[in-house]
């Protein structure tokens, strides 16, 4: 069943190699704070499951996300439990983040060395880290890179499942495969549903459909990942929050799937393909030469068209959609990087272990460097936001409103401030900010030139503190927040 490479570094070097640089490219500047606009809202759920009991049905306020509906609470309920141990902060958040990624590496690289050679192992997990996109979405708390790592224990579930002659181990393989499908059904729904024609697939194309289903042990996996999933809807049903789940089918499945949200932006079928040609361009014309490969060989490895199932499964249904985000692919790039590794599997140990110290050297200096010489220490996301924040904590009083009068990003602005202040922000129009006659202990940001023409109006009420003049912001408090009116 194994293969070994004795002349080769041997297999725990290989993982401490990829663990360690797993550790060095999506732990870097952990405790940095800011997310992009998704991280502080994710963070939040966690944050109010572990500390007011939010669990089953996410919520951040009566006025913002009061019952959350757009994903299942599962990431939400385990980031929950991660800060019950270790505490909510922004590097809490970003090591429970980067866990999935890190976990997704080593698992990769351990598979193929032991299912296969330690030359393709070694190769793909060096290949998954230097995925720039995933380098950079797996630095924030979301919900597709725990889902890569269900895509991997599924699949790699699955393969053990078909070629094991054991009958017991067999079902044992195929429960844990329908456990980890159930797994990422619960993490997001329907882009779990494209593992099961893959597997199909894979099962007709190597002749292996009608011996699996024989044993029934196909099925039952299936039917564990059904239950496991349905878990939810029936916890929602047994506490009157069914509707929970009835929203989420009408918006995941149909608004989001079928009508892009109403959204008309993007629904070209080959932007994926451009995204991956600008950010892992080499690997994947490496992952072409591997479907060339594959083509021309009188008999495909099963495990070489399992990747390629995952690959395309995954792919094309993305490209299909109308609505599109680049951390849709995020669950792609494992298979991505066991592709791109395959035609070069047979290179001489001695360039393998060229390879490998190399690699070695680099992620030693990038973790020296990164260590003395941080990218950052302070947030580039959301400056105006941190700055205006640290200004507020610093009164004696402070705000029970924040207004956004069309002055700041409505998502970044709602999210951010409701994380760290507690508070959701109302966001308004100019004028319906001018027609408001009371204004009590509250901080507004509003557009500095709109504040130029209604200042008269308006500072007996409000004095400017903070003016951003490149961003065109500016910040407003109540006079009631300070003992008098001064400006900053």
């Amino acid at each position: 069943m194994y293969q070994t490479d004795t002349t080769l570094v041997s297999t725990k070097k290989i993982i401490l190699l990829i663990t360690a640089g797993a550790i060095i490219l999506y732990m870097q500047n952990a405790w940095v704070p800011g997310f992009f606009f998704d991280g502080y809202l994710y963070t939040l759920f966690g944050k109010n499951a572990a500390e007011k009991g939010y669990w089953l049905v996410p919520h951040i306020t009566e006025t913002y996300f009061p019952r959350f509906d757009q994903h299942p609470p599962t990431i939400f309920i385990l980031e929950g439990l991660f800060f019950k141990l270790f505490g909510s902060s922004y590097t809490s958040a970003r090591i429970f983040g980067a866990l999935p990624a890190l976990l997704s590496a080593t698992i990769l690289a351990y598979f193929l060395i032991r299912t296969k050679n330690k030359k393709w192992g070694l190769l793909a997990g060096i290949i998954f880290l230097l995925m720039p996109s995933f380098i950079k979405k797996a630095r924030f708390p979301a919900l597709d890179i725990p889902l890569t790592l269900t895509f991997c224990a599924t699949y790699f579930s699955y393969y053990y499942a078909t070629i094991t002659e054991s009958i017991k181990h067999k079902y044992l393989w195929w429960i844990l495969t329908g456990f980890f499908w159930g797994a990422a059904l619960l993490i997001k729904g329907p882009f779990a549903l494209v593992i099961a024609p893959a597997l199909v697939t894979h099962l007709l194309l190597h002749k292996k459909f009608s011996t699996e289903i024989k044993t029934f042990a196909p099925i039952v996996g299936f039917i564990i990942g059904i239950i496991l999933f349905c878990l939810w809807p029936l916890s929602l049903y047994l506490t009157h929050n069914f509707d929970i789940f009835q929203r989420y089918l009408d918006g995941q499945l149909f608004d989001s799937i079928v009508n892009a949200r109403g959204s008309q932006d993007d629904h070209r079928p080959l932007t994926y393909i451009y995204h991956l040609t600008l950010f892992a361009g080499p690997w994947l014309l490496l992952a072409l030469l591997s479907f060339y490969q594959a083509i021309r060989a009188k008999k495909i490895e099963p495990l070489h068209s399992l990747f390629l199932c995952w690959f395309l499964f995954l792919l094309i249904p993305l490209s299909l959609m109308k609505w599109k985000y680049s951390h849709y692919m995020l669950p792609l790039y494992p298979a991505l990087a066991a592709l791109a590794a395959y035609p070069l599997k047979n290179i001489s140990d001695r360039i393998a272990n060229k390879i490998f110290d190399t690699a070695t050297i680099l992620f030693l200096i990038s973790g020296l460097i990164l260590l003395v010489f941080p990218i950052s220490n302070t947030s580039k996301r959301n400056i105006e936001l941190f700055k205006t924040v640290n200004f507020v904590r610093s009164l004696q009083t402070q705000p029970k409103t924040w207004l956004n009068v069309d002055g700041y990003p409505q998502i970044d602005m709602s999210n951010m401030i409701s994380l760290e202040c507690g508070i959701s922000p109302e966001t308004i129009s100019v004028d319906t900010f001018l027609q408001m006659n009371t204004h009590e202990r509250s901080v507004a940001m509003i557009k500095a030139s709109e504040w130029e023409k209604i200042k008269d109006k308006k500072s007996h009420q409000f004095s400017e503190v903070i003016k951003f003049n490149r961003e065109n912001i500016s910040v407003i408090i109540t006079n009631d927040l300070l003992k008098t009116p001064y400006l900053y």
